[in-house]
């Protein structure tokens, strides 16, 4: 999902009715292809995806605050920097605790093979829609400034 963050921000384009149905889309193909990759039978997905939908929500207010402290490096003062390395730390940790917490929530509704399926598969669609917006680009990968691309 972080890659669909990214190639959103990247776009450049205001916020507005194209964006929501690229959002609509986006969000579309992802439930399909993690319904697919993990094999949830109608029983599972009714269950998985309000717990999914939630850890989404909470792990995207994560990277929000984050990404919105991003701030020019070579303006920081010293000890500045300490705090910039600080809360890359705690967010970091922060993510780590949710995918601990909902694991756990997620082997309620879905096996253990599905819950580690399921990090591979957000990974993989990260990587189709980075392949999607190259395509649409003309080849060309998607320009990502200092600062606009994964943290990790």
């Amino acid at each position: 999902m972080l890659a669909f963050t990214t190639a959103r921000a990247q776009t450049g384009a205001a916020p507005g009715p194209t964006n929501g149905r690229r959002h609509e889309k986006i969000e579309a193909a992802r439930v399909a292809f993690l319904t697919n990759r993990l094999n949830l039978t109608p029983d599972q997905a009714q269950k998985f995806w309000p717990v999914y939908n939630e850890f989404d929500a909470k792990r995207r207010a994560v990277r929000k605050r984050i990404g919105g402290r991003k701030q020019d490096l070579a303006t920081l003062a010293d000890n500045q920097l300490q705090g910039a390395v600080d809360d890359l730390f705690a967010a970091r940790q922060e993510e780590l605790n949710l995918d601990k917490e909902y694991a756990g929530r997620f082997q309620k509704v879905i096996s253990l093979r599905q819950t580690l399926l399921l990090y591979r598969a957000e990974r993989e669609f990260a990587k189709f829609l980075l392949r999607k917006l190259e395509e649409r680009r003309g080849g060309r990968p998607p320009a990502i400034a200092p600062g606009d691309g994964d943290e990790d």
